[in-house]
């Protein structure tokens, strides 16, 4: 309980805070020109599936997080389907009127939310690596996947019927898992030959404060290196 409620506290603390930037936009002129992105980075749980805060499932608790997008002139409207980090640059480009790179990965979201197309379902993936965790998972509108790559097994949700994923459904349907478990793969392999022909980022070292300020924050630097399995 004291976790989960210093949790709340968090998000009320942060809510309060982007009010207090949302509120200074018109009193600073920037109103009309400004576009405001809240994305988090994940979700937290607290034993819904066994594990406590995050790294260690990719449920609904940790992977389903907020994104919304203050854009004036447009008004304001929930999105059902999904979508994901990686639209945010695609969107932010158009926004502001600058090229997108095809090769780009992600979408851009500003015709969804003006309400001019059809929402349509993609697939969306998500890994988790730790030092004897290795998840991957691929999620559509309706269905989800978690593949344990260290337990050599898959569990099936449906996020209609089942949003708290309570019943693993892989026994149920094979087939349906084993193409979701194909379009994971495909989904990865296009992940992996688009950062194959990025450059590498230069290495930076973090100062002595910097690594004590992650620690606090939860980010010890002990996740596993990733691999190409």
């Amino acid at each position: 309980e004291a976790d989960e409620d210093l949790y709340v506290g968090e998000i009320a603390f942060t809510d309060v805070h982007i009010g207090r930037v949302l509120d200074a936009l018109p009193a600073l002129g920037f109103e009309q020109d400004t576009a405001v992105v809240l994305l988090a980075d994940h979700g937290e749980e607290f034993g819904e599936h066994g594990g406590i805060l995050h790294r260690r499932t990719l449920h609904e608790e940790v992977i389903h997080i907020p994104m919304i997008v203050r854009v004036p002139g447009i008004e304001p409207r929930r999105v059902a389907t999904p979508v994901s980090q990686i639209d945010v640059l695609p969107t932010a480009l158009e926004l502001f009127d600058l090229p997108v790179d095809p090769k780009l990965p992600g979408r851009s979201l500003l015709p969804m939310m003006r309400g001019s197309v059809t929402e349509d379902s993609r697939l969306l993936l998500a890994e988790l690596r730790e030092q004897r965790i290795k998840l991957m998972t691929v999620v559509s509108e309706r269905w989800k996947l978690i593949h344990d790559v260290v337990g050599e097994r898959s569990f099936l949700f449906d996020l209609r019927a089942d949003p708290s994923e309570a019943t693993d459904l892989a026994a149920a349907h094979p087939e349906l898992v084993k193409s979701l478990l194909g379009d994971l793969h495909r989904l990865r392999a296009a992940a992996r030959d688009l950062g194959a022909g990025q450059a590498s980022p230069p290495e930076v070292e973090p100062t002595t404060e910097e690594r004590d300020a992650l620690k606090r924050m939860g980010y010890s630097g002990d996740e596993a290196a990733p691999d190409d399995d």
